[in-house]
């Protein structure tokens, strides 16, 4: 097996998922029973540090909790997939980030009901920026904690930087340039250029600029596409045969694709990896739970058609 001696830093949103399994979508005003019910942690910048840390990735979380039940549970749910925590400051009084996610029953699409934390910005002083910047080999970040993202960003040197344009947030649009690797969501693009049908080249060819490496989208069950300024890729999803949940798929996706870029891998066999681990993540409830090992992958059959 593979050991990086890298280090992933994720400044973004860790929360409490509550994640359950519905018949179907109730119409306004009805009630409805959930047929399955389980807590999981969640957030996209936490789910990606899970996913690295399960692939042997020495990761750290940096950003604010409370000290109320869901915060206590998220700590403890970093703590539990090796994810330092160095980088967290605790606040009292106040709410952590939560969400509700239902998942269709017959196809496993999800929704979401999220809520930020009351205060999602760290306290900034000089040795806090200090110590991450001197830490990170790598950072991942998701637009929800703009003001600390854009003084690391500011203040690094050559430490490569992903970001997960997961949904137009405020001054995600700022950091977006500071960014070499830009992965985004389907329904990113569709906020970015106002079309509920983006056209997904020109819109990969829009986030592109001088200062990126590689620009991406997901499409879930429709794979990914790439462009790296010259020519375009598209990968195609994993089949499976039975999908229970897709709540994180995106978030492992970008998580296993930091992997690649760390391993040196051709975009295209990072590609399949990530979707492969997204693949895995969906035959289960919630956006961690599935996430596999790397002792329990098999990356020659997964590269056997690359």
């Amino acid at each position: 097996m593979y050991n990086i001696r890298m280090n992933v830093i994720g400044i973004g949103t860790a929360a409490c998922d509550y994640v359950g399994i519905i018949p179907h979508y109730p119409r306004l005003d009805d009630k409805i029973k959930m047929e399955h019910l389980e807590i999981q942690g969640g957030g996209p910048v936490a789910t990606a540090l899970v996913t690295l840390s399960r692939l042997g990735i020495k990761t750290f979380y940096a950003g604010v909790l409370g000290d109320d039940n869901f915060g206590d549970f998220i700590l403890k749910n970093l703590h539990e997939n090796n994810i330092n925590t160095d980088f967290v400051q605790i606040e009292k009084g106040i709410r952590s980030p939560f969400a509700f996610c239902v998942a269709h029953v017959e196809n496993g699409k999800r929704s979401v009901f999220s809520i930020k934390g009351d205060k999602m910005e760290p306290d900034l002083s000089d040795d806090y920026l200090k110590n991450i910047i001197e830490t990170a080999d790598f950072f991942h970040i998701d637009g929800s904690v703009p003001d600390l993202s854009m003084e690391v960003l500011r203040q690094r040197k050559n430490i490569p930087v992903m970001i997960d344009l997961g949904a137009i947030k405020p001054k995600i649009l700022d950091i977006m340039p500071l960014c070499e690797y830009r992965i985004a969501s389907y329904q990113f693009a569709r906020e970015f250029t106002g079309n509920d049908k983006p056209d997904i080249k020109s819109f990969l060819v829009d986030i592109f600029d001088k200062n990126t490496i590689l620009s991406g989208i997901t499409l879930g069950e429709h794979g990914s596409t790439f462009y790296d300024g010259k020519a375009f890729l598209h990968i195609d999803s994993f089949k499976v045969e039975k999908i229970k949940d897709t709540t994180g798929c995106g978030d492992v996706f970008h998580g296993a694709f930091i992997y690649g870029l760390l391993m040196g891998w051709e975009t295209k066999k990072i590609g399949r990896f990530s979707s492969f681990m997204a693949a895995e993540k969906a035959k289960h409830l919630g956006g961690q739970k599935g996430i596999p090992k790397l002792k329990d992958i098999d990356l020659k059959n997964i590269f056997k058609s690359v």
